[in-house]
């Protein structure tokens, strides 16, 4: 399922130059189907495209959408350098679904709203174990109040964190937010008659920044523009017809 996208903006020559070493073209991998693709060049499409995400500096995570004065569209994108860069509409030459993608670290928050800081400024910054990883579900992107990067909110279940991680050590004294308790009469119930009440895992908050060297894409899709408007899956903000460029 799509949970973002990535904008290609820069580079262009070198993209191309990539895929000319494979025998390959731009046009050709936007205008065939995965299958017809697949059937001229031996390879997936999908393997391409991860290869292509090797040119860090010619694309960006896509944040936010921007409607300048002049009514020309723009998009706020994470660089190679976790800075936010305004990129024009018609600068971006190439689109990717982001489906799935590895993270290393997350960051602890105070509240639904706020992220957790040190006493000193720091982000409280841990690395949950692989299970956690695996088990938590996905949210909202965000970008906080007083925050230059992207965060991905997720949900999690008392996360264990191995001491043996410096990050963990460091501030082994912050522990994660817990969810507000939404009240269902049903399990309000049970939680009286549970035997073992202490064995309820409680649901707690993080946020994953959006780094590069945090991030690890690992599904990826040509995005194209639907010949009509149709809904899509969550974005990084909420625009439902997708980014409205004409690809090709």
């Amino acid at each position: 399922m799509r949970i973002g996208a990535i904008a290609f903006y820069t580079n262009s020559h070198e993209i191309r130059n990539q895929l000319k070493m494979m025998n390959m073209s731009l046009e050709q991998l936007m205008n065939l189907s995965d299958v017809e693709f697949a059937g001229r060049n031996n390879v997936v499409k999908e393997a391409v495209l991860l290869l292509l995400l090797t040119h860090t500096a010619s694309w960006g995570y896509v944040a936010k959408k921007i409607n300048r004065r002049n009514g020309q569209t723009a998009w706020r994108i994470v660089n190679h350098k976790d800075n936010f860069k305004e990129v024009a509409d018609d600068e971006i030459y190439l689109v990717l679904n982001l489906e799935e993608y590895d993270f290393k670290h997350w960051d602890e928050m105070s509240s639904v709203h706020t992220l957790a800081y040190s006493k000193g400024g720091s982000p409280i910054r841990k690395t949950p174990s692989q299970g956690d990883k695996k088990r938590c579900v996905k949210s909202d992107f965000n970008i906080f109040k007083n925050s230059k990067l992207l965060h991905h909110l997720v949900e999690s279940q008392d996360p264990y964190y191995n001491k043996s991680h410096p990050f963990n050590n460091q501030w082994d004294d912050y522990k994660p937010y817990h969810k507000p308790f939404d009240y269902d009469p049903q399990s309000y119930y049970k939680s009286f008659t549970n035997p073992f009440p202490s064995m309820q895992r409680k649901k707690t908050l993080h946020a994953i920044p959006f780094l590069r060297t945090n991030i690890t894409p690992t599904k990826v899709s040509l995005w194209v523009k639907p010949k009509t408007p149709v809904e899509v899956p969550r974005l990084f903000v909420n625009f439902p017809q997708g980014i409205p460029l004409i690809l090709g």
